[in-house]
């Protein structure tokens, strides 16, 4: 009789682990292959109220990526250029002035998101000498993933610091941004990301703090962040508009070409 109970339970607990599923987790890594080629395009609106004026503008941009070279063990070297960007003020006249045309941005990028080897050359000198390192995060914008696996709930920061140098006699800014990406679901082959943003950036005079939050969609057959929602509000604690404010409010989405 025992022999048969203690059978029984056997039989019960294999039951109950084959049925059950393993809850192992995610692991997340880009798919970069030589050859291929990404285009981006966003859309972004702002509004800023600073000394009793409100003025809004509204861009958008479009950006194309090509894999260049495979370095291998998990790295390969990323081109980039802004293609084209229009620009709504106030009254809905447009403009199509791209600020950064001319530019490329290149950099080595690893399949867990490490960026190194950043360079950027070509554009209007003035230009590119001013806002070229600042483009870093926002060219190569890439999160660095952990190598464990995630699971719903989990979450990971990212901190990002650049320096922006001066120009025309205006002294440089720097800035500190903290992000901080939680998974909230993985299902159909598609991750969904909650992230809190925090940035601190300060120069010329001023201070200024930004926060924000955003929904990030990650393809886990393609190995790539396909849509990408963002709210942010700054605010000048300190210096020249102290109290002003600015609203921002962009969407991002990824194709392969």
């Amino acid at each position: 009789m025992q022999k048969r109970t203690g059978l029984t339970l056997l039989a019960l607990v294999v039951t109950l682990v084959l049925v059950c599923p393993v809850l192992a987790g995610q692991r997340f890594v880009y798919r970069f292959e030589e050859g291929d080629t990404w285009k981006m395009s966003e859309r972004s609106e702002t509004t800023t109220e600073m000394m009793g004026t409100k003025m809004v503008q509204r861009a958008k941009r479009l950006t194309v990526y090509k894999i260049s070279r495979d370095l291998g063990k998990g790295w390969v070297r990323m081109a980039s250029q802004i293609i084209s960007q229009k620009n709504w003020d106030n009254a809905g006249q447009v403009n199509e002035m791209n600020a950064l045309a001319g530019m490329q941005f290149s950099a080595d990028v690893h399949k867990l998101g490490t960026v190194k080897s950043y360079k950027f050359t070509g554009g209007n000198p003035q230009m590119a000498q001013m806002i070229g390192p600042a483009m870093k995060p926002a060219i190569f914008f890439f999160p660095e993933f952990p190598e464990e696996a995630l699971e719903p709930g989990d979450e990971f920061d990212s901190i990002i610091r650049y320096e922006m140098p001066g120009m025309m006699g205006m002294g440089g800014m720097k800035s500190v941004i903290k992000l901080t990406y939680t998974l909230e679901d993985v299902s159909d082959g598609f991750a969904t990301f909650s992230i809190k943003q925090r940035m601190k950036m300060k120069g010329s005079g001023m201070d200024i703090k930004t926060g924000g939050k955003s929904e990030a969609v990650f393809d886990l057959s393609q190995g790539m962040w396909i849509e990408h929602e963002t709210v942010t509000k700054s605010v000048v604690e300190q210096g020249v508009g102290a109290g002003g404010t600015t609203l921002s409010r962009s969407k991002v989405t990824m194709e392969k070409k």
